[in-house]
């Protein structure tokens, strides 16, 4: 892979806008990466793009969120 410059801004947030999470990480990281400690104590639905959601982490699975893919 080659270099990129820059960095990433991955928020969640509700219904409302509200701002419920976010992380900064460089450009080159997997979008899933994040998405563990992003999720952590939330409940409800979780919309993302493919690159968030083509994996989801076994423990959003168990905590009961349901994923669904907006492109």
């Amino acid at each position: 892979m080659g270099w990129f410059y820059g960095f990433k801004l991955h928020l969640i947030v509700n219904d409302e806008g509200e701002l419920l999470a976010f992380r900064l990480t460089p450009g080159n990281v997997d979008d899933r990466q994040p998405v563990d400690r992003l999720a952590t104590g939330l409940e409800g639905q979780l919309f993302g793009d493919r690159g968030y959601i083509s994996h989801i982490p076994a423990n959003l699975v168990v905590t009961g969120f349901r994923p669904y893919l907006w492109s």
